[in-house]
């Protein structure tokens, strides 16, 4: 496969997992709803929940390559100092909104307190800036382990065990003993976190592969859907509550997930003859610079969004917050990327 052609394999790849962010966070809108409405709910939540996973794995596919030269100064100017301003800034301006703004729309007085808490720790979803400045500082480390595919393979194989397995069996009823022993008894956080997606991500790009088994990790894309989805439904109808557990970004059905996406996209012939049709490179090529951009910005609109539109089946609201939000933001982000001093904001 041509280099040109990956490439623009995993732009697709970051630009379908902005859109899947966004349609993420348009189900979690509507989570409170019950019956058929929760149900749809949790169909469309499933089916993009690989979409952080995926993030971070392209991360590490380009940052542990060793064809690349990356420093720990080229590192730190070129990526810690990038983001932590844009960090500083959309954590003061989602404070403004939060706290000052809809407030005036809703006709309440200021809230200090959320002002100086959003301010310090950021939104809801800013919390990937913080993670991933923190796997950028661990990068120099990280590449020592990837430049050995057995040590690289071994620490996944831990990783999965202790950080994804045993996270899940924790909360798990009936299997909560044997989580706390691999989770906290063990102390082994050197294989908890998003280091393994990290590494995950160049140990299937890089990885020899035969058809039958490419084919087989393309499967794990519907399998995990199906058992986020299943495992979801069970679970609430069960408890009586909305149960979360089986959509964290470490379930093992998450994990499947987000592989066979990565894989899918990575390897799938289909991808690779709609890569050749111009129309989807230039689109591709077109949305890519704006995905950083519609992460950081589409929160405010869906607040706003959801401002106007909040009553309906989940089944249509859910998708016409996700249009609207998108489509706003990807227009937004184009315009302010247009005037010099603001495009380094996104």
């Amino acid at each position: 496969m041509a280099q040109g052609e990956r490439n623009l394999r995993m732009d697709a790849l970051r630009v379908f997992a902005a859109f899947s962010v966004v349609l993420l966070h348009a189900a979690a809108r509507s989570w409170d709803k019950h019956g058929l409405d929760f149900g749809a709910v949790v169909f469309f939540d499933a089916a993009v929940r690989y979409s952080v996973p995926v993030f971070v794995m392209l991360s590490g596919m380009f940052l542990l390559d060793p064809e690349r030269e990356i420093p720990p100064q080229k590192l730190f100017r070129g990526h810690v100092l990038r983001l932590l301003p844009l960090l500083v800034f959309w954590a003061l301006a989602y404070a403004s909104l939060d706290s000052v703004f809809l407030p005036f729309l809703r006709g309440e007085g200021l809230s200090w307190k959320p002002l100086f808490r959003i301010s310090i720790l950021g939104d809801y979803h800013l919390w990937y800036l913080l993670m991933i400045i923190g796997l950028y500082l661990a990068t120099p480390i990280l590449r020592l382990i990837a430049t050995n595919r057995r040590v690289m393979w071994y620490y996944l194989a831990l990783w999965a065990l202790f950080g994804v397995c045993g996270r899940m069996l924790s909360t798990l009823p009936g299997c909560s003993a044997l989580g706390t022993l691999l989770t906290g008894r063990a102390h082994l956080n050197f294989f908890y976190g998003y280091t393994g997606y990290f590494l995950l991500g160049y140990a299937l790009h890089t990885a020899d592969l035969a058809a039958d088994r490419e084919r087989l990790l393309r499967l794990l894309w519907p399998v995990g859907f199906l058992c986020i989805a299943i495992a979801t439904l069970l679970a609430s109808w069960r408890t009586g509550k909305h149960a979360e557990r089986y959509m964290s970004n470490f379930s093992v059905f998450v994990l499947l997930e987000a592989v066979g996406v990565f894989v899918s996209f990575d390897r799938s012939p289909s991808l690779g003859r709609l890569a050749q049709r111009p129309f989807f490179a230039r689109a591709v090529r077109a949305l890519v610079p704006l995905t950083l951009g519609i992460y950081l910005v589409h929160p405010a609109v869906l607040s706003l969004c959801t401002r106007f539109f909040l009553e309906g089946p989940a089944l249509l609201l859910v998708p016409v917050h996700f249009a609207a939000a998108l489509v706003i933001s990807a227009a937004g982000v184009f315009c302010v990327k247009k005037v010099p001093l603001l495009r380094k904001l996104m």
